[in-house]
């Protein structure tokens, strides 16, 4: 079909522009909602009764628990989850439990979409997924029991599968050459909002004011793309459904000012039926899907327990840090994009993991907090790359069939690393423990980059719509050589 399209004199348009800018839009509140822990659960104010009046203590307030209940009050119990909820003297480990329960509902919801989005159209799939997540931060702002507080939580991240549906829509786009950039659009907005996290942080005292802030924007982006967002006219033309098809034709034609063919002259798409069992049992997908998800897993835990690990202990740091966080990851995905651009995507993803072992080491054996917290901004730099290349390789390796649950499973395995990480901070192991699991995580690390080694060349290629085209892994030495024989050659014909 890319062929078909691209022989028709189709350029990039106002028709990408609308895409563009609306699709990429869905990262800000993803990010803000994923990371909504780091606000909600800072250490609330406390006021220590004494003869002279009442003291203020802000940050790290583990001496107040040493005191009897009559000495010591919240001065503003919704300032934090701790205080609302009468936390603060609980421990770390029903801190970051909502972090659990969040990333296991994210890890579902990731696969649903993938599902969902095959079985019932990429933008239904979009609306309820939005709507399910308006639902679970209503709930958020109005819920009265940390039990509760738990569950809504888990709801929100079965929403989170609009994230990657948002994805989909926006690569399965007609233009080749400006596939990296749009997806890397939507990798960027995820770091602004991590940064408009820092600043509702910054604006307001009450967490139940930043929840309504996300909730307006997740509200008014439903309302967006209710109206704005077409469905995909690739998933429309492997169900066959000419009516639509032709009808968004005619639409992105006149957007921009092009001829394009009619639903007639395209070649057909078959609207072959796989399930996410043969993501495994294809083998042109197993290796391929088993490296992505090696990728995101030990990339993301790396990247969730950089943020997570250490709360900051002075008051209003946490912001800082948000800020912090999503200027670093908005500069490497936009590094990572224009590497993909000129040296490809195979060449970055190689370069970005062995930096990643390379600071996992300097981490690891790190003596100094300094050089604990530069390790901890590296990581915070790669990883929003390593992310975006991963979701890049799914959505331009897999077949149209399988390309939503591809996306879907490699991004689940994303979810997969923040569960394991919540899990070992609820754990808090003992310093043995911690370096078992560290030298685990480097093996799996090293492990990761001689895999990625094998990855397909993608760059350039039109989007496969037949499990037929879709590219094989090199060996290392091809790899390393010269002249590199592809399965699928460039710009193949569909």
């Amino acid at each position: 079909m890319d062929d078909v399209i691209r022989d028709a004199g189709y350029k990039f348009g106002a028709n990408e522009l609308i895409i563009l800018s609306q699709l990429s839009l869905a990262a800000v509140p993803t990010a803000a909602i994923i990371f909504l822990d780091v606000v909600t659960s800072r250490c609330p104010t406390v006021c220590v009764v004494e003869e002279e009046g009442c003291t203020r203590y802000e940050g790290d307030s583990t001496d107040m628990c040493k005191l009897t209940e009559w000495q010591w009050r919240y001065e503003e119990p919704m300032e934090s989850v701790q205080g609302q909820f009468d936390l603060l003297c609980q421990g770390s480990r029903v801190k970051y439990m909502s972090h659990l329960l969040f990333y296991i509902g994210m890890f579902l919801s990731c696969m649903l979409a993938g599902l969902s989005s095959d079985a019932i159209g990429r933008k239904k799939s979009l609306m309820m997924f939005l709507l399910v997540e308006c639902v679970g931060l209503v709930l958020m702002i109005v819920v009265d029991t940390f039990i509760v507080w738990l569950a809504v939580r888990f709801i929100t991240g079965l929403g989170i599968g609009y994230f990657v549906v948002s994805q989909i829509l926006i690569i399965e786009g007609l233009k080749v050459e400006f596939r990296h950039w749009f997806l890397a659009a939507i990798w960027g907005f995820y770091s602004v909002g991590l940064l408009l996290l820092g600043l509702l942080e910054l604006a307001f005292t009450r967490y139940i004011d930043m929840i309504a802030c996300v909730l307006i924007l997740v509200g008014a982006l439903w309302g967006i793309y209710l109206f704005g967002i077409e469905e995909s006219l690739r998933w429309l033309l492997v169900k066959q459904k000419a009516e639509s098809a032709q009808y968004i034709l005619h639409k992105i034609a006149y957007r921009n000012n092009v001829e394009l063919p009619s639903y007639e002259e395209i070649p057909k798409l078959t609207d072959d039926q796989f399930s996410v069992v043969d993501l495994v049992v294809i083998k042109q997908s197993r290796y391929l899907l088993m490296i992505l998800l090696a990728m995101n897993i030990v990339s993301y835990y790396l990247y969730s327990h950089a943020i997570t690990y250490s709360y900051p202990t002075t008051p209003n740091a946490d912001y800082v840090m948000l800020l912090m966080t999503g200027g670093i990851g908005f500069i490497g995905v936009l590094a990572t994009s224009v590497s993909c651009c000129y040296l490809g995507r195979r060449s970055t993803v190689v370069g970005l993991l062995l930096l990643e072992l390379v600071t996992f080491c300097v981490q690891m054996f790190a003596e100094s907090e300094v050089t604990y917290t530069v390790c901890s901004n590296v990581f915070r730099l790669l990883v929003p790359g390593l992310l975006y290349c991963c979701s890049l390789y799914s959505l331009e390796a897999y077949a149209t069939p399988l390309r939503a649950k591809a996306v879907g499973v490699v991004m689940s395995a994303a979810a997969l690393g923040g569960v394991l990480s919540s899990a070992k901070l609820i754990y808090n192991e003992s310093m043995e423990t911690a370096f078992t699991l560290q030298v685990v995580l480097l093996i799996a690390t090293t492990l990761t980059l001689l895999l990625a080694l094998s990855l397909p060349e993608t760059k350039g290629r039109p989007l496969p719509d037949q499990v037929d085209n879709m590219p094989g892994l090199l060996g290392v030495k091809q790899w390393c050589s010269s002249t590199v024989k592809e399965t699928t050659p460039l710009l193949r014909s569909s």
